[in-house]
Protein backbone atom coordinates (compact mmCIF):
# COMPACT_ATOMS: atom_id res chain seq x y z
CA UNK A 1 0.00 0.00 0.00
CA UNK A 2 1.13 3.52 -0.82
CA UNK A 3 0.31 6.02 1.93
CA UNK A 4 -0.27 9.65 0.98
CA UNK A 5 -0.43 12.56 3.41
CA UNK A 6 -2.23 15.71 2.27
CA UNK A 7 -1.14 18.43 4.70
CA UNK A 8 -3.42 21.38 5.54
CA UNK A 9 -5.90 20.43 2.82
CA UNK A 10 -8.41 23.00 4.10
CA UNK A 11 -5.94 25.90 4.31
CA UNK A 12 -3.62 25.25 1.39
CA UNK A 13 -5.87 24.69 -1.60
CA UNK A 14 -6.10 28.17 -3.09
CA UNK A 15 -5.97 27.20 -6.76
CA UNK A 16 -7.58 23.78 -6.66
CA UNK A 17 -4.32 22.16 -5.64
CA UNK A 18 -6.23 19.12 -4.39
CA UNK A 19 -6.19 18.13 -8.06
CA UNK A 20 -2.60 17.03 -7.49
CA UNK A 21 -3.77 14.42 -5.01
CA UNK A 22 -6.67 13.27 -7.16
CA UNK A 23 -4.52 12.77 -10.24
CA UNK A 24 -1.78 11.03 -8.25
CA UNK A 25 -4.31 8.64 -6.73
CA UNK A 26 -5.67 7.87 -10.18
CA UNK A 27 -2.25 7.23 -11.69
CA UNK A 28 -1.20 4.99 -8.80
CA UNK A 29 -4.40 2.95 -9.02
CA UNK A 30 -3.80 2.57 -12.76
CA UNK A 31 -0.47 1.02 -11.74
CA UNK A 32 -2.47 -1.52 -9.71
CA UNK A 33 -1.40 0.04 -6.42
CA UNK A 34 -3.52 0.21 -3.31
CA UNK A 35 -3.60 3.81 -2.10
CA UNK A 36 -4.59 5.36 1.23
CA UNK A 37 -4.75 9.15 1.55
CA UNK A 38 -4.91 10.92 4.90
CA UNK A 39 -6.03 14.55 5.12
CA UNK A 40 -4.51 16.34 8.09
CA UNK A 41 -4.69 19.96 9.26
CA UNK A 42 -4.03 22.21 12.26
CA UNK A 43 -3.73 20.40 15.60
CA UNK A 44 -4.34 16.97 14.04
CA UNK A 45 -2.23 14.04 15.17
CA UNK A 46 0.05 12.57 12.50
CA UNK A 47 3.57 11.20 12.04
CA UNK A 48 5.29 12.25 8.82
CA UNK A 49 7.57 9.22 8.93
CA UNK A 50 4.66 6.88 8.23
CA UNK A 51 4.02 8.10 4.67
CA UNK A 52 5.39 7.42 1.20
CA UNK A 53 4.28 10.76 -0.26
CA UNK A 54 3.77 14.07 1.57
CA UNK A 55 2.01 16.97 -0.12
CA UNK A 56 1.21 20.58 0.78
CA UNK A 57 -0.40 22.99 -1.68
CA UNK A 58 -0.75 26.72 -2.15
CA UNK A 59 -2.51 29.08 0.22
CA UNK A 60 -2.57 32.71 1.23
CA UNK A 61 0.34 34.12 3.19
CA UNK A 62 -1.80 34.14 6.33
CA UNK A 63 -2.78 30.49 5.94
CA UNK A 64 0.79 29.49 5.17
CA UNK A 65 1.94 31.14 8.39
CA UNK A 66 -0.69 29.19 10.36
CA UNK A 67 0.42 25.99 8.66
CA UNK A 68 4.05 26.80 9.48
CA UNK A 69 3.29 27.13 13.18
CA UNK A 70 1.68 23.70 13.16
CA UNK A 71 4.25 22.02 10.92
CA UNK A 72 7.04 23.27 13.19
CA UNK A 73 5.84 20.75 15.78
CA UNK A 74 6.75 18.02 13.28
CA UNK A 75 10.13 19.43 12.27
CA UNK A 76 12.08 16.37 13.42
CA UNK A 77 9.73 13.95 11.67
CA UNK A 78 9.92 15.90 8.41
CA UNK A 79 13.71 15.92 8.54
CA UNK A 80 13.77 12.15 9.08
CA UNK A 81 11.31 11.56 6.25
CA UNK A 82 13.37 13.77 3.96
CA UNK A 83 16.64 12.01 4.81
CA UNK A 84 15.22 8.53 4.18
CA UNK A 85 13.99 9.57 0.72
CA UNK A 86 10.27 10.05 1.23
CA UNK A 87 8.76 11.77 -1.81
CA UNK A 88 7.75 15.29 -0.73
CA UNK A 89 6.04 17.95 -2.85
CA UNK A 90 5.21 21.49 -1.68
CA UNK A 91 3.65 23.86 -4.23
CA UNK A 92 2.72 27.55 -4.37
CA UNK A 93 4.27 29.44 -1.47
CA UNK A 94 4.12 26.44 0.88
CA UNK A 95 7.70 25.40 0.05
CA UNK A 96 8.88 28.68 1.60
CA UNK A 97 8.15 27.11 4.99
CA UNK A 98 11.10 24.78 4.48
CA UNK A 99 13.76 27.49 4.68
CA UNK A 100 15.45 29.28 7.56
CA UNK A 101 13.01 32.14 8.09
CA UNK A 102 10.17 34.24 6.69
CA UNK A 103 9.92 37.99 7.27
CA UNK A 104 6.30 38.94 6.66
CA UNK A 105 5.07 42.14 5.02
CA UNK A 106 4.37 43.62 8.47
CA UNK A 107 8.00 42.91 9.51
CA UNK A 108 7.25 39.89 11.68
CA UNK A 109 9.99 37.24 11.60
CA UNK A 110 8.92 33.58 11.58
CA UNK A 111 11.32 30.68 12.01
CA UNK A 112 11.12 28.22 9.14
CA UNK A 113 11.43 24.45 9.26
CA UNK A 114 15.14 24.77 8.47
CA UNK A 115 15.64 21.98 5.94
CA UNK A 116 17.32 24.57 3.71
CA UNK A 117 19.25 27.80 4.33
CA UNK A 118 17.24 30.19 2.15
CA UNK A 119 15.31 33.11 3.64
CA UNK A 120 12.06 34.72 2.53
CA UNK A 121 11.19 38.42 2.70
CA UNK A 122 7.71 39.71 1.87
CA UNK A 123 6.53 43.20 0.97
CA UNK A 124 3.04 44.70 0.67
CA UNK A 125 3.51 47.07 -2.28
CA UNK A 126 3.48 44.63 -5.17
CA UNK A 127 2.48 41.09 -6.07
CA UNK A 128 4.49 39.18 -8.63
CA UNK A 129 2.13 37.31 -10.92
CA UNK A 130 2.27 35.64 -14.29
CA UNK A 131 2.41 32.48 -16.34
CA UNK A 132 5.88 30.98 -16.60
CA UNK A 133 7.75 28.40 -18.62
CA UNK A 134 10.71 26.79 -16.89
CA UNK A 135 13.25 24.02 -17.33
CA UNK A 136 15.13 21.63 -15.10
CA UNK A 137 18.05 19.30 -15.75
CA UNK A 138 15.76 16.40 -14.83
CA UNK A 139 13.49 16.62 -17.88
CA UNK A 140 13.56 17.49 -21.55
CA UNK A 141 10.01 18.82 -21.22
CA UNK A 142 9.32 22.38 -20.16
CA UNK A 143 7.39 23.17 -16.97
CA UNK A 144 4.32 25.39 -17.12
CA UNK A 145 2.26 27.13 -14.46
CA UNK A 146 1.15 30.33 -12.77
CA UNK A 147 2.98 32.21 -10.00
CA UNK A 148 1.38 34.64 -7.55
CA UNK A 149 3.41 35.86 -4.57
CA UNK A 150 4.64 39.00 -2.83
CA UNK A 151 7.96 37.61 -1.61
CA UNK A 152 11.62 37.46 -2.52
CA UNK A 153 13.82 34.44 -1.72
CA UNK A 154 17.53 34.80 -0.93
CA UNK A 155 20.16 32.07 -0.59
CA UNK A 156 18.45 29.69 -3.01
CA UNK A 157 21.32 27.39 -3.93
CA UNK A 158 19.36 24.36 -5.13
CA UNK A 159 16.48 25.73 -7.26
CA UNK A 160 13.93 23.42 -8.80
CA UNK A 161 13.90 25.14 -12.18
CA UNK A 162 15.20 27.95 -14.34
CA UNK A 163 12.51 30.35 -15.54
CA UNK A 164 12.94 30.76 -19.29
CA UNK A 165 9.86 32.81 -20.09
CA UNK A 166 7.39 34.80 -18.02
CA UNK A 167 4.20 36.54 -19.07
CA UNK A 168 3.74 39.00 -16.24
CA UNK A 169 6.05 40.77 -13.79
CA UNK A 170 7.93 37.78 -12.39
CA UNK A 171 11.47 39.07 -11.66
CA UNK A 172 13.09 35.74 -10.77
CA UNK A 173 15.39 33.68 -12.98
CA UNK A 174 15.06 30.54 -10.85
CA UNK A 175 12.33 29.06 -8.68
CA UNK A 176 11.68 26.46 -6.06
CA UNK A 177 13.88 23.92 -4.35
CA UNK A 178 15.01 20.37 -5.12
CA UNK A 179 17.13 17.95 -3.18
CA UNK A 180 16.83 14.15 -3.19
CA UNK A 181 13.10 13.36 -3.40
CA UNK A 182 11.93 16.73 -2.08
CA UNK A 183 10.44 19.13 -4.59
CA UNK A 184 9.27 22.68 -3.88
CA UNK A 185 7.83 24.73 -6.73
CA UNK A 186 5.97 28.05 -6.78
CA UNK A 187 3.62 27.04 -9.59
CA UNK A 188 0.00 27.32 -8.48
CA UNK A 189 -2.84 25.03 -9.42
CA UNK A 190 -2.44 21.28 -9.95
CA UNK A 191 1.18 21.16 -11.11
CA UNK A 192 0.96 17.40 -11.64
CA UNK A 193 -2.07 17.85 -13.90
CA UNK A 194 -0.48 20.67 -15.88
CA UNK A 195 2.87 18.86 -16.19
CA UNK A 196 2.18 15.18 -16.91
CA UNK A 197 5.89 14.40 -17.32
CA UNK A 198 6.41 15.41 -13.68
CA UNK A 199 3.42 13.37 -12.54
CA UNK A 200 4.86 10.35 -14.33
CA UNK A 201 8.21 10.89 -12.63
CA UNK A 202 6.61 11.06 -9.17
CA UNK A 203 4.68 7.86 -9.85
CA UNK A 204 7.92 6.14 -10.89
CA UNK A 205 9.48 7.13 -7.56
CA UNK A 206 6.59 5.48 -5.71
CA UNK A 207 6.02 2.36 -7.81
CA UNK A 208 8.47 -0.53 -8.11
CA UNK A 209 6.94 -2.29 -11.12
CA UNK A 210 6.04 0.79 -13.14
CA UNK A 211 4.43 0.39 -16.55
CA UNK A 212 3.97 3.22 -19.02
CA UNK A 213 0.45 4.53 -19.66
CA UNK A 214 -0.37 7.22 -22.21
CA UNK A 215 -2.92 9.70 -20.86
CA UNK A 216 -3.89 11.24 -24.17
CA UNK A 217 -6.01 14.14 -22.96
CA UNK A 218 -3.53 15.22 -20.29
CA UNK A 219 -0.75 15.14 -22.87
CA UNK A 220 -2.74 17.14 -25.45
CA UNK A 221 -3.77 19.69 -22.83
CA UNK A 222 -0.13 20.17 -21.85
CA UNK A 223 0.96 20.57 -25.47
CA UNK A 224 -1.82 23.08 -26.16
CA UNK A 225 -0.90 25.15 -23.09
CA UNK A 226 2.77 25.27 -24.07
CA UNK A 227 1.84 26.32 -27.59
CA UNK A 228 -0.55 29.06 -26.45
CA UNK A 229 1.85 30.53 -23.91
CA UNK A 230 4.69 30.48 -26.41
CA UNK A 231 2.50 32.20 -28.99
CA UNK A 232 1.33 34.75 -26.41
CA UNK A 233 4.92 35.42 -25.45
CA UNK A 234 5.84 36.10 -29.07
CA UNK A 235 2.95 38.55 -29.40
CA UNK A 236 4.15 40.55 -26.38
CA UNK A 237 7.73 40.97 -27.55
Amino acid sequence: MIRILYLYHDLMNLYGDNGNIRVLERYLKDQNCEVKTDHRSLNDVFDLREYDFIYCGCGTERNRNEALKDLSKHKGELNEAFKKGTVILFTGISWQMLGKSIVTADDNRLDGIGLFDFTVTEQAKKRYTGDVLGRTDMFDEVFVGFINRCSHVEGLNEPFMRIEKAIGNIPDKTDGIHRKNLFGISLNGPVLVKNPHFARYVVKLLVKDYHEIDYFYERKSYETTIHELTEDREKHK
